[in-house]
């Protein structure tokens, strides 16, 4: 007898305890750790990884194994990752990358070789994640209104235990989850789930999950595009989707000519500040005026016209943070002062700053450097920062701290490394400092704190594994769509394109939260979700 079996037996009090519920019990862990902790992540695992070998009968499940096209196919990564140390280096990085990726491994095994969920199983599993998000997104609310103690700045920091980016991409499953599988519940739960899915969406938004959202709008572009030439779909609902399309895309093209267009107009000056012909201030202090600086803010230079001794002496006066330290987002708070004052079309004096309101004082402390941001929604503040990002990019100033055109030298970098090692890569443990290598040899004038890797899983592979392992990775990644059940096709499809959007902007497979997130229900879909024709 099975010693788990053999314990509930003994124990009437844990009959309950048998391999079924301890494999359920290990996967519910999983789901809750993918927002709430690591730690009950990682344990899942152990007690997945427990509890299999404790139900042995290995004759069987090698059998499954040898016979399961999908199983071989999802743990051959895994595999390519200790091939990859034959001609590596650092094998220290090696043993702790090859860790990390575990899941990668023994997921599809051990789902693999346990029987489907019944369809009440896989129901409560559910329940399980999207009710883990849903309470962690209330925490982050209380985080964001100041409950838990200090209010959130950075809204970065708004996420419990995991990256704000994967953050967002568990929002984004869940609510496909959600309305995938709505129908198997009764009509009140259905109600709380539609409630909730609604919530999610509200949440990418006021959390700032700019990924996640854009992730999320694509992903319902593809799949509309996809019902607009299926043979399946009725005439209305083709015309449906094309009415809506050319309306969505209207107001899209429409708000970001006019957020351009903020972002260009020159704000009204009551002086000139291209031919400079005022040298002192009103109290007679001299102007400082950096002609060699082109940075702007709403078409205003923000280092001309500097009385600083002026700026420090009245900036005293209003608020409790020196002017020579940093605001709340840690960055130089003179700048962020002098970014906002010119926004303002103000000067950097004693008049500019006494013209500040309490409100634009307090942003200013929480580094926020232009007053566009204070009256406008977030998605157009995104917008917004982006398109500044972009123009001090293109102007070669310095793009230290901005997360999207930092990603194109993260990318310009990797590529790099993948040119110079096409076939093969660099091996799994010389990635991190083949890259670090790079930077020097690129001459990067990105900070050393600001040096990361390609926050691009495809160039990640490329230069990891050589063209050889990124073309077995893209096999990996999408030849599975074409062999899953039918019945469950689309929603692999939607997670796919889930998981492969979120693989252009990061290295969503190279961090423990990322690719068990990855792992779980791309081997969930594929190996363990129950038929229609199931109890």
């Amino acid at each position: 007898m099975k010693l788990i079996e053999a314990i509930g037996k003994r124990f009437p009090l844990f009959s309950f305890i048998n391999h079924r519920n301890l494999y359920l019990f290990g996967l519910a862990l999983i789901l809750c750790g993918l927002t709430w902790s690591r730690f009950l992540m990682s344990l899942g695992q152990f007690v997945l990884l427990g509890n299999w070998l404790l139900e042995a009968n290995f004759k069987a499940k090698w059998i499954t194994i040898k016979s399961s096209k999908v199983i071989l196919l999802l743990t051959a990564l895994f595999l390519l990752h200790l091939i990859g140390c034959l001609w590596t280096s650092d094998f220290d990085y090696a043993i702790k990358d090859l860790t990390i990726k575990l899941p990668l491994l023994i997921l599809p095994i051990i789902i693999g070789t346990s029987k489907r969920f019944t369809v009440q199983e896989w129901k409560n599993l559910l329940l399980i994640y999207i009710g883990t998000i849903f309470v962690i997104s209330l925490v982050s609310l209380g985080k964001l209104l100041g409950y838990w103690g200090d209010e959130i700045i950075d809204k970065r920091e708004i996420s419990v235990s995991i990256s704000h980016i994967r953050y967002g991409l568990n929002f984004c499953l869940a609510i496909v989850l959600i309305f995938y599988f709505i129908k198997r519940y009764t009509v009140p739960l259905q109600i709380i789930l539609t409630i909730i899915a609604i919530w999610f969406c509200i949440a990418l938004f006021q959390f700032e999950l700019s990924t996640g959202l854009v992730i999320l709008i694509v992903s319902a572009i593809a799949v509309a595009l996809f019902r607009l030439f299926s043979k399946k779909s009725y005439f209305i609902t083709k015309t449906l989707i094309i009415c809506i399309s050319f309306i969505l895309g209207y107001f899209v093209i429409h708000e970001f000519n006019q957020i351009k267009k903020d972002f260009y107009r020159v704000v009204p000056l009551s002086y000139e500040q291209e031919e400079i012909t005022t040298f002192y201030s009103d109290n007679g202090e001299q102007y400082l005026h950096d002609i060699g600086s082109k940075i702007k803010e709403n078409g205003v230079y923000v280092w001309r016209f500097v009385a600083l001794k002026e700026f420090k002496n009245e900036w005293s006066k209003r608020s409790s943070i020196s002017l020579d330290s940093n605001d709340l987002k840690n960055q130089k708070i003179i700048s962020t002062a002098a970014r906002f004052l010119s926004s303002k079309g103000l000067k950097k004096d004693s008049i500019g700053v006494n013209k500040l309101t309490e409100q634009e004082i307090e942003a200013i402390e929480n580094g926020i450097p232009n007053v566009y941001y204070l009256n406008h929604n977030p998605i157009q503040n995104r917008v917004f920062s982006s398109i500044y990002e972009f123009d001090n990019y293109l102007k070669g100033h310095s793009i230290d701290g901005f997360s999207l055109v930092m990603r194109l030298e993260y990318w310009k970098t990797a590529w790099h490394v993948a040119k110079s090692n096409f076939w093969i890569g660099v091996g799994t443990g010389d990635i991190a400092s083949a890259i670090e290598k790079q930077y020097q040899l690129n001459q990067s004038s990105l900070a050393p704190e600001y040096q990361k890797r390609a926050h691009n899983q495809y160039l990640t592979f490329w230069a990891t594994f050589g063209v050889l392992g990124l073309i077995f990775f893209l096999v990996y990644l999408f030849y599975p769509y074409f062999i899953v059940s039918k019945e469950h096709q689309r929603v692999f499809f939607i997670f796919l394109l889930l998981a492969a959007l979120s693989f252009l902007t990061e290295d969503t497979l190279e961090t423990q939260a990322g690719v068990t997130f990855f792992t779980i229900f791309q081997t969930i879909i594929l190996l363990a979700l129950p038929f229609k024709k199931q109890a």
